[in-house]
């Protein structure tokens, strides 16, 4: 069986266009399409100091300056305070007290340097909260752009997908592109009826499905993890809370129980995966669900 959603990684891993197929009717213009790709090209991914260039190349040159102030001041000092206990079995000497003073400099200058450095680490921050929600303001613009093409509607209700990695030239039905079993990427479609069909936009495509060829859903009862959680409610929230979802890792969620939406019609046999958790949403479409 087919996947709706299924992209072929076996020549590019980076890969992330869907494979055509009978379902899939509509896409974004050329010019929509390439603004959504380059709608955070004005965000600049190196480094960018937010002082003056000399003076930044100054700063560096004093915090290498404490640094090793700091490590020779540390280092003759513990090597003289274990030369001077190696000599002595008596009680701390006046030269150990001499050598402990010494450290105290030192650690000074550790402090100083650490300071500076939190400092230029700041001072060095890749962007700036401004630059970054107008990057995300143009994005909400340009998706506008691109449900409008598609015929988005405005009460389009969200729904959660796996889309299927594979790698073999075989539509779909190859290897998933995962490190283990049952770990998804995760992405937002609009989903709606209209005309006896299901719709479903992605950014840039639209896929319709004849409601009579949607023949169920087929739960899976395995645990399963997605690499972010999407939703606007958090996972602990009322309304997902009987999903006992946790967190895998520094971003991803895992929980059990995902529904494969079974499609067989003239074009042949499809499924597209749907976590338990969007189950309403399914409900809502008019989707039976076990």
């Amino acid at each position: 069986m087919r996947n709706l959603f299924a992209i072929d990684k076996t020549q590019d891993q980076e890969a992330t266009d869907f494979d055509r197929n009978p379902y899939m009717v509509a896409h974004v213009s050329d010019e929509v399409r390439c603004k959504l790709e380059h709608a955070f090209d004005d965000l600049d991914p190196e480094p960018k100091p937010r002082v003056d260039g000399e003076e930044l190349a100054a700063e560096k040159k004093i915090l290498r300056r404490d640094w090793m102030i700091c490590g020779v001041v540390l280092g003759v000092a513990l090597v003289l305070f274990f030369l001077d206990r190696l000599h002595t079995d008596e009680g701390l000497s006046v030269w150990s007290y001499a050598i402990m003073a010494l450290m105290i400099p030192g650690i000074v200058f550790y402090y100083k340097a650490q300071r500076r450095s939190r400092r230029l680490r700041f001072e060095e921050a890749p962007q700036s909260d401004a630059d970054m929600q107008a990057s995300l303001e143009r994005l909400d613009e340009i998706e506008a752009e691109a449900n409008r093409e598609l015929g988005v509607p405005e009460d389009a209700n969200e729904l959660e997908v796996f889309p299927y990695h594979y790698i073999g030239n075989d539509n779909g039905m190859g290897t998933r592109n995962a490190a283990k079993k049952n770990h998804f990427d995760n992405m937002t479609v609009s989903a709606w009826v209209a005309e006896e069909a299901l719709c479903m936009a992605t950014a840039q495509e639209l896929f319709r499905v004849p409601l009579a060829d949607i023949r169920g859903c087929t739960p899976i009862d395995e645990e399963f993890v997605v690499d972010f959680w999407l939703k606007e409610e958090e996972p602990d929230s009322e309304t997902y809370r009987e999903f006992n979802i946790r967190k895998s890792g520094l971003m991803a969620h895992k929980c059990r129980l995902y529904y494969a939406v079974n499609i067989d019609g003239a074009h042949g046999k499809y499924e597209f995966f749907v976590p338990c958790y969007d189950r309403d949403v399914l409900k809502k479409l008019g989707i039976k669900v076990a």
